[in-house]
């Protein structure tokens, strides 16, 4: 019928149509996560890998720092380095290395190398520290400098002449140890100082001292010049002595009926047997010894002529024949055992009052790694701490020998 309108009849889905729908949704968007899933795995994947990476590099990156490029001592020891005229890259390197300013003459080499830098490097007498970059190594070694340099360099109490000289060799002052103890042996040339003409005056002393100028070379910190002679170095050594040992010094030794000579080498076992705070002990005992006609029996004399730091001595040992052997010879030995700063040089000259009265004779070290010392009035006591301690000594000798 015309303009009639056409019916449409809107059908109910039935509950398990319903359902089935759902569930299709629900699996198409389980579908679209796995989808989506498997594109996100690999760049989550890749994001982890990079980020390992990045730290796998960082710990290298650091690792290589520290055991090549790093610094080698934070604290910063300065060193006088030359650099002699022609000197290739790998010499240079070489030099630094054994001079403990770098960790790797190779890497630094290498280093050099990369910067462009190996043809501007500069010969000449160089303040290092070991405390340098790499890049202030460079930095100081492209300036022209055939300029004096100083170092301030410390001399410590009781150091022997040997100490000395391995100390300036130590420092780069000379190249070997026997430039500066060839001219301490001979002192002729220091027949000017008061001192060192009495010794020289007195035959046995020339012959039998080991160093002539041992126990008068002033232990100090020096500023020294780079191209100092060995003389230059030893006069202000001598001069400093000098200036410490004054007229009411030496006037306490004629007192006691010593010379000034005789102080010093008393000074030196002082020096070499005690710590400071036992000085005028060790002294009382020492003077009581000699002025009982006693062997002086110094454990530190025979260490000085015998080249080794040991504690126990064989009977063959202490029999060995020298004439700084306190065991076999009376009174002081032929000289100084090292050179003694101001605090044993005035314990040598004022020894403890209350122990020279009470007599002790004797004085024994106990544990070696505390270094204190036990006084004694009879040889029977004297043994008993012996006995006592004898053992730690062995140690101690022992680890000195490994």
């Amino acid at each position: 019928m015309a303009g009639s309108r056409k019916k449409y009849v809107i059908k109910k889905k039935s509950n398990d149509e319903r359902k089935d729908g759902r569930m299709e949704r629900v699996k198409t968007l389980i579908r679209g996560a796995k989808s989506n899933d498997s594109i996100a795995r690999p760049i989550v994947s890749i994001a982890i890998g990079l980020i390992i990476s990045i730290v796998i590099f960082a710990i290298a990156g650091v690792y290589l720092y520290n055991a090549y490029f790093s610094p080698v001592d934070r604290k910063g020891e300065e060193k006088v380095v030359v650099i002699e005229s022609g000197s290739s890259l790998s010499a240079i390197a070489n030099i630094l290395e054994e001079e403990g300013i770098i960790r790797s003459s190779s890497v630094f080499k290498y280093y050099v190398d990369f910067s462009n830098m190996a043809s501007k490097l500069r010969a000449g007498t160089y303040k290092l520290s070991t405390d340098m970059t790499y890049d202030d190594i460079i930095d100081t070694l492209k300036k022209s400098n055939n300029k004096n340099v100083t170092s301030k360099i410390t001399f410590t109490e009781g150091s022997s002449i040997q100490d000395y000289a391995a100390l300036l060799v130590k420092k780069g002052i000379f190249n070997n140890e026997l430039t500066f103890l060839s001219e301490v042996q001979s002192a002729s040339e220091y027949s000017g100082n008061v001192y060192i003409s009495e010794i020289l005056d007195d035959a046995d002393a020339v012959k039998n001292r080991k160093y002539l100028l041992e126990g008068y070379l002033y232990p100090e910190t020096y500023e020294i010049y780079s191209s100092a002679s060995p003389s230059q170095i030893i006069q202000n050594m001598l001069d400093e002595f000098s200036k410490k040992f004054t007229d009411e010094m030496a006037e306490r030794a004629a007192e006691l009926n010593m010379s000034v000579d005789d102080v010093v080498i008393l000074a030196s076992m002082i020096e070499r047997e005690a710590k400071t705070d036992d000085f005028t002990k060790v002294s009382a005992v020492f003077h009581n010894r000699l002025n009982n006609g006693m062997n002086l029996e110094s454990c530190a004399t025979h260490q000085y002529f015998m080249g080794e730091n040991k504690l126990v001595w064989t009977s063959e040992e202490l029999a060995v024949s020298s004439p700084y052997n306190t065991y076999l010879n009376s009174g002081l030995p032929a000289g100084p055992i090292c050179n003694p700063g101001n605090d044993a040089l005035m314990a040598a000259l004022y020894p403890d009052e209350e122990m020279l009265r009470d007599g002790y004779l004797y004085f024994c070290l106990g544990d070696p790694n505390q270094g204190t010392l036990y006084f004694s009035k009879t040889l029977e006591e004297h043994n008993a701490y012996k006995a006592q301690y004898q053992s730690l000594w062995r140690q101690h000798d022992a680890q000195q020998e490994n």
